[in-house]
């Protein structure tokens, strides 16, 4: 991430999510003498642990205690912003109004279906840029879902409708590997979350579980990648989100099998834009607006 990040000699940065203070310290190394580094924390009790740390060490790096969604508008504009808690879906807007013309955004970035990659911005007049890599951190307190997940109780699920599938282990493997579909996939599933019991019914048979809070939809996949026979699907609520999953899955497969570096994101004055390859070609938009959490 701090290769990502670049910070040059003399650099403003500003770092969400604290911890322990080392990255704070990593910073303040790199900007030297005649740079700056602010490093919010929202757990009070983390923050005084890392503000001593940091005051032992005799590193100048200043320790705030507050909620990073809203960065540190007294010490803006800063040259660099870092979050090592990761955003779902939408960038707090406040991160690139805190940066400076040419100025650099780091951060993890994830869906409810796959948490994620890391997104770098650079700002020029709008904020863009491109997604690298697997990677999935903690996220910031505000884009955490009301609840882990929705299941409806186990006499409901026996009783939905239950159908197969065409789709075997191999594509199981694509649609769920970090590293192949996962991430492209969940940009296609607004709102939907994935739950995997891996070998939950015994070796290989595993559980897949898609659900919606807003509107109470859910999809159960049982497969037996050891049997020949078709996985078994039940589907619940309004949306039919195994059906989605595999239109986005065929997507995926049809558009070249794209893995998180063909996406990136642009961030303007009243959307947030995921896209393919170009910025042309749009996978997905969100109004910008203040904070958008359920």
């Amino acid at each position: 991430m701090l290769a990502a990040l670049d910070p040059q000699p003399g650099d403003r940065v500003l770092e969400i999510g604290t911890g322990t203070g080392w990255n704070a310290a990593l910073l303040r190394h790199r900007v030297g003498a005649a740079g700056r580094v602010t490093t919010i924390e929202v757990d009070p009790g983390l923050a005084e642990s890392a503000r001593r740390a940091l005051a032992a060490a005799d590193v100048a790096a200043e320790v705030v205690t507050a909620d990073g969604t809203a960065g540190w508008p007294a010490g803006a504009p800063y040259d660099r912003i870092i979050a090592t808690a990761s955003v779902r879906e939408t960038v707090p807007p406040a991160w690139p109004a805190q940066l400076r013309p040419g100025g650099r955004l780091v951060t993890p970035w994830g869906t409810d279906y796959g948490n994620g990659a890391l997104l770098t911005l650079d700002l020029d007049g709008t904020a863009a840029g491109r997604f690298a890599g697997n990677l999935a951190f903690l996220r910031l307190r505000s884009h955490q879902r009301s609840l882990f997940g929705w299941e409806p109780d186990p006499d409901t699920v026996a009783a939905a409708e239950v159908t197969t599938t065409d789709v075997r282990g191999k594509d199981l493997d694509m649609m769920l590997n970090p590293e192949k579909g996962r991430f492209a996939i969940g940009t296609r599933l607004p709102g939907v979350a994935l739950v995997v019991d891996w070998d939950a019914n015994g070796p290989g048979r595993h559980v897949l579980e898609l659900d919606d809070l807003a509107t109470r939809s859910y999809a159960r996949l049982d497969a037996d990648v050891t049997d020949p026979a078709p996985f078994t699907v039940r589907q619940l609520g309004p949306r039919r989100l195994w059906d989605e999953a595999v239109d986005a899955y065929d997507w995926w497969y049809e558009n070249g099998r794209p893995g998180p570096d063909r996406l990136g994101l642009t961030i303007t004055g009243d959307a947030q834009t995921v896209w393919l390859d170009t910025p042309e070609t749009v996978l997905r938009t969100w109004p910008q607006a203040a904070e958008r959490r359920r």
